[in-house]
């Protein structure tokens, strides 16, 4: 999707959820626009793995958000989402042909939109080892290029049983956490959830020492038939920039989120629904602490 239209779409959610469609308007091009996706596709997964990952977003507040996660990797390639992502962007590339105006677009994915949990989306080059990684922090995509993090794993001779599966534990430590992986020899896939690949069996779980972050398969399908198409979209307006300047770029977005609202040109905001919205920050505890 691009990022007038994840814009748009975020706009009329934000809308829809404050009941405040009388008081936050959307003007010039961005108004009128039609949904066009492009896309180019890289690669078709071989294997479609599903995780539930639960994680703390606001340190304030121990309690944990949940989204479902879905990994596609392929021969040369890999993305890693939440599955409702996939969902919403099958029925923008179905759609992408007729015609359709931005309301009726949002009418046929909202349903799917409002499932999404997590916002970034990591597509990974096998080949080249790199990472692309995209993030989607209030109405805007943020983009940044890296060669592929090696994880340096520690193996233990200890075991134990997860959903009837018997695993044997690693661990890790990756930018600022540490980390416990069990993993399954009987599934011979060296692959697991986010960056956290390259062990002699599929990771079946996975959290950091604090269970700021844990990830729990919940389903393997090895003939995937459907939603199961490697691709980058077409996105000119991504902002784009190494790793730690956009990284610093979406800590401010959860810092100013208010004022990024009420200083977009697109988006009219009357007095009286400005002196309404909340001007406390975001909470913001990134799975990468550095």
């Amino acid at each position: 999707m691009r990022t007038k239209q994840i814009f748009i779409l975020f706009i009329l959610s934000l809308i829809a959820t404050k009941a405040l469609s009388q008081e936050i308007k959307i003007e010039g091009e961005l108004a009128s626009m039609r949904i066009v996706d492009r896309r180019t596709i890289y690669d078709t997964a071989s294997v479609k793995v599903y995780y539930v990952m639960e994680w703390i977003e606001d340190l304030k507040n121990t309690q944990k958000k949940k989204a479902q996660m879905a990994l596609l990797s392929g021969d040369n390639n890999f993305i890693f989402t939440d599955y409702y992502n996939l969902l919403s962007d099958s029925v923008f590339y179905a759609n992408e042909n007729k015609n359709l105006g931005t309301m009726e677009i949002w009418n046929k994915v909202k349903g799917f939109l409002s499932q999404r949990q997590y916002y970034q989306t990591l597509f990974g080059d096998i080949a080249k080892k790199t990472i692309l990684l995209r993030e989607s922090s209030w109405g805007k995509t943020y983009e940044y290029e890296e060669p592929m993090p090696q994880i340096e794993w520690t193996l233990s001779d200890a075991d134990t049983t997860i959903n009837r599966m018997v695993c044997k534990k690693a661990t890790c430590s990756f930018r600022g956490r540490d980390y416990t992986a069990w993993y399954s020899e009987d599934i011979a896939l060296p692959l697991g959830p986010y960056l956290f690949r390259g062990l002699p069996g599929l990771i079946v779980k996975l959290s950091d020492t604090k269970e700021q972050y844990v990830f729990t398969l919940n389903g393997l399908d090895t003939e995937p038939k459907s939603i199961n198409l490697i691709y980058i979209s077409e996105n000119p307006l991504l902002v784009k920039g190494e790793r730690n300047k956009i990284r610093e770029m979406i800590k401010k977005t959860k810092e100013y989120a208010t004022e990024m609202l009420l200083n977009d040109p697109h988006i009219k905001v009357s007095p009286e629904t400005a002196s309404k919205l909340t001007r406390k920050s975001d909470p913001y505890n990134p799975i990468e602490l550095y």
